[in-house]
């Protein structure tokens, strides 16, 4: 009891520092707890844990702070409250750090009306029963709320099932298989889309990528038409791989390049003989897709994925950066330096990773491919 009364009498001495009065976790000499002093304890609890369970994993004050801001977007927290909470001096950063926890949350609700429905009737996915409902229907991979890089501004980013490349450094490789995924229509999506719409200012918009979005070419034409009925701002990321000058297609993608404002191209590689290593499919197309929209004027942003070991040849970007040259329609071009956070899917997929041992390149590498391409400042 005397230790007891001696404490509070010495905490008592000691008001807290200005600025302080109102922290949740001080000392008892009303003094702030520090961050390292958190980690130790948090260090010792998990050794603790670990005995019980070897495979507890490491806990951080930053971990703690990520959990309680995914939890307050999954229990419906505004964004903009949220970004006042974490001290995030622009909302975009707290979108994109946070709110594909609505994204997930949104697929296990669908999941389960999914399989409600499925045992109430089979659900045949012939072609002949899609457009039931008179409208165009598509397989989509995932959604993404507020996507800030994937075009200008802050854009709802959906992303289609199905691609043919198989590039070595896909991370991705869940999108490959055609006739997968989740069934929408273009007015289903465009509603979904337009519930964000608020957030997208005078650049924002919608943005369709994959997989490779140009493989569901009727379902992109009218789901464009409709965005752009609505004053949408439209964005097509591609890698190029399905375009052909032949009809059918050639056709149609000219109907919706009418309806389209900007597209992302992807050129993986130059040289025709590594741009087969590195994707498992020729760039012929690739590069005439290009030389198409330079024709016609459409507005291009060009992004070149840099991988060590594959696609960062000096001899390659040169003749990369010859060919753009020619073109008159280019309003940016990207390095994106190659990363391997998407190793885990191949794993999960039961597939070899084929660039395993090769390293992200390093800032002088990311460096030397932005000059040789001119990338924008």
């Amino acid at each position: 009891m005397k230790e007891m009364e001696r404490d509070k009498v010495i905490k008592a001495a000691h008001k807290p520092k200005e600025g302080f009065e109102d922290l949740v976790f001080v000392t008892w000499l009303n003094t702030p707890v520090y961050d390292d002093t958190v980690r130790r304890s948090l260090s010792k609890v998990t050794q603790e844990l670990r005995k019980i369970d070897p495979e507890f994993p490491n806990v951080s004050p930053h971990i703690l702070r990520h959990t309680f801001a995914t939890r307050c977007v999954e229990n419906g927290m505004n964004i903009k409250t949220l970004q006042k909470i974490l001290g995030h001096t622009n909302y975009k950063t707290t979108m994109d750090i946070y709110t594909h926890v609505t994204d997930d949350v949104l697929f296990k609700e669908i999941k389960k009306f999914e399989d409600r429905n499925n045992k109430k009737e089979d659900v045949s996915t012939d072609s002949e029963n899609w457009t039931k409902t008179g409208q165009e229907e598509a397989y989509v991979h995932s959604l993404k709320s507020f996507g800030s890089v994937d075009g200008p501004g802050v854009r709802y980013v959906i992303f289609m099932q199905g691609c043919h490349m198989r590039c070595q450094f896909c991370h991705n490789p869940d999108t490959w298989k055609e006739r997968e995924g989740t069934r929408y229509t273009s007015e289903e999506l465009l509603q979904k889309a337009l519930r964000y719409r608020g957030y997208w200012g005078r650049e924002g918009g919608i943005t369709v990528s994959g997989g490779e979005p140009l493989l569901q070419l009727d379902f992109m034409l009218e789901l464009f038409q409709k965005a752009k009925a609505q004053g949408v701002h439209t964005v097509i990321d591609t890698a190029g791989q399905p375009f052909t000058r032949e009809e059918p297609f050639f056709g149609k993608f000219c109907k919706l390049m009418e309806v389209t404002d900007l597209l992302l191209l992807d050129i993986k590689e130059i040289n025709p003989k590594r741009h087969q290593i590195l994707t498992g499919q020729k760039n012929d197309n690739v590069l005439e897709l290009a030389k198409f929209l330079s024709e016609i004027h459409k507005p291009v942003w060009i992004r070149h994925v840099l991988v060590p070991e594959r696609s960062n040849y000096e001899e390659d970007l040169r003749k990369l950066h010859e060919f753009l040259e020619t073109l008159g329609n280019i309003q940016r071009i990207e390095v994106l330096p190659y990363h391997t956070m998407g190793i885990y899917k191949w794993g999960n997929m039961g597939l070899s990773y084929p660039l395993d041992g090769i390293n992200p390149p390093a800032k002088e590498q990311v460096e030397r491919a932005e000059k040789i391409l001119k990338v924008n400042p």
